[in-house]
């Protein structure tokens, strides 16, 4: 219609029905406009959940480094040597504030689980809880708080094997009561092996999700297992690039056939949320998109209307109309058919929304404030597009409109 308006001179030409039309065409675009930004409201709070969650760690600051000293001919104890003076050197790079070593990283997509219960329990037939094998510094590297005990050190070394545990698991298996002296029997080896517990850390996410809540996690003293591949944990002060790139220049001599892979642990985090932010980004594009489209349509179909009624709008302003009463009976119109499609787009929003439940997360597809959210945005953005129609009719000069006609 925003482009017929110029061609329109006789209002006699455009019927009743083809109006009813326009308007149910403009109130079918403002509810699936509505939709979108819902659904857009759902995603980017989704990914806004996900990345407010606790994982049980600091994730800025840190670096990781992967390392395989197999790859350059070292096995079992002359690997754990060559760990150690890996760490010690980074130890040495301005700017490392600490450093340790583990099998594997929290959220790294890595898992290691193995049976364990306190000594004296059966060992159940399935693994029932994750096992991380860290070296000294490991929490205190990570920013995870030990609740009791304390960490792994370089004495960790001997026959009495030593662990750690995640409160997930004392609340479990020991039911509030401090396990520290206790002793476990895990799966580690054949035949299964005791552990002592000497500390108590808080609950970390070792999965691979944001969205899973934290698993009965032992942690071992990597220099007690079998060395294998490992990661280096590296908490920095300063430009994580320029430290990155130090690490580099002291580690690669090590690893002359392969190139050293470092990251940092914040992006590391990211890559759970891929997905989420995808879809978090589709979905408010798409949105946009759609409330663009409302408001152009409105705006077309008000400014047709306006157009066919110029000789009826003159009449009533040389009968004594004034300008604000005209202003609002264009506004009334766009207002009725933003409600008309609102009235629409929610219940079918409820419904779309509940073909992605199960992707949400901290939020249900009915959630109010979202809801509320996108209605204002798209009736504002509505009512903006039907200013200036309702403008140009409120300034239509009486005399001018009757000669037109």
């Amino acid at each position: 219609p925003a482009f017929r308006t110029t061609s329109i001179k006789d209002a006699s030409h455009t019927t009743r029905y083809r109006s009813r039309a326009l308007s149910a065409l403009v109130s079918g675009q403002v509810a699936l406009s509505l939709t979108l930004l819902i659904g857009a409201g759902l995603f980017v709070r989704t990914l806004q959940n996900l990345m407010n969650v606790d994982p049980g760690f600091r994730r800025e600051g840190v670096l990781l480094v992967d390392v395989d000293g197999r790859t350059e001919g070292y096995q079992e104890a002359r690997l754990t040597a060559f760990y150690q003076d890996l760490l010690q050197r980074v130890r040495r790079i301005p700017g490392v504030v600490s450093v340790s070593l583990s099998g594997h990283t929290p959220l790294s997509g890595w898992t290691w689980s193995e049976a364990a219960v306190p000594q004296g329990q059966p060992l159940p037939e399935r693994d029932n809880a994750i096992f991380v094998a860290a070296g000294p510094g490991y929490f205190a590297t990570l920013g995870t708080p030990l609740l009791s005990g304390r960490e792994f050190n370089e004495y960790d070394t001997g026959a009495e094997k030593v662990a750690i545990v995640n409160q997930a698991f004392v609340d479990r298996y020991f039911h509030g009561r401090n396990p520290e002296g206790a002793y476990l029997t895990a799966t580690v080896t054949r035949p299964p092996v005791t552990l002592r517990i000497v500390g108590v850390a808080a609950n970390v996410i070792n999965t691979g999700d944001l969205r899973t809540a934290p698993k009965p996690t032992v942690y071992v003293s990597y220099a007690q297992g079998q060395p294998a591949r490992a990661t280096i944990i590296i908490r920095a002060a300063g430009a994580l690039s320029q430290i990155a790139a130090a690490v580099r220049a002291e580690l690669q001599p090590a690893f002359p056939s392969s190139p050293l892979e470092i990251g940092t642990l914040a992006a590391q985090v990211e890559r759970t949320v891929v997905q989420e932010r995808l879809m978090a980004n589709l979905a408010s594009g798409f949105g946009a998109l759609g409330l663009a489209l409302a408001s152009v349509g409105l705006y077309g179909l008000l400014s047709y209307s306006v157009v066919r009624r110029t000789r009826e709008i003159g009449v009533r302003m040389a009968l004594g109309a004034k300008q604000s009463r005209v202003l609002w009976m264009v506004v009334g119109n766009a207002t009725r058919l933003l409600l008309f499609g609102v009235a629409l787009g929610v219940p079918a929003a409820w419904a779309a929304s509940q073909l992605v439940r199960t992707m949400l997360f901290g939020l249900t597809p009915a959630d109010p404030a979202i809801i509320a959210a996108a209605i204002l945005l798209l009736c504002a953005a509505g009512l903006l597009a039907a200013y200036l129609p309702a403008r140009r009719a409120a300034l239509v000069d009486p005399m001018t409109a009757l000669r037109h006609e």
